[in-house]
């Protein structure tokens, strides 16, 4: 599995990977360096997942972290949870809590 980070004008600045023999989840966070250890620039970045089984490409699922800061009722008698990053989600986006 390898998981790319990249600004939008730019090649991947990071890379990292890892073998494994079953699906699984596995954590990741990014310290903000590119592959060669410098700081990467200021701006906005993003991330993509991909893996393979056997030499072929498999399906992933890539999950953001992130704290719930708040509730916010919707007016059908759901909520959105409020997140830090300032996004709001539904209850069906949530797949594990920590």
């Amino acid at each position: 599995m390898t998981v790319t980070v990249k600004d939008s004008t730019a090649p991947p600045c990071a890379r990292s990977t890892w073998a494994r023999s079953e699906p699984a989840w596995q954590d990741f966070s990014w310290d903000g360096t590119t592959d060669t250890g410098a700081a990467a620039a200021t701006g906005n970045y993003s991330y993509a997942v991909a893996a393979s089984a056997a030499g072929k490409a498999v399906s992933t699922t890539a999950y953001s972290a992130q704290q719930v800061v708040g509730v916010a009722p919707q007016s059908d008698g759901s909520v959105q949870f409020l997140l830090a990053n300032g996004s709001q989600v539904g209850f069906s986006a949530i797949a594990q809590i920590l």
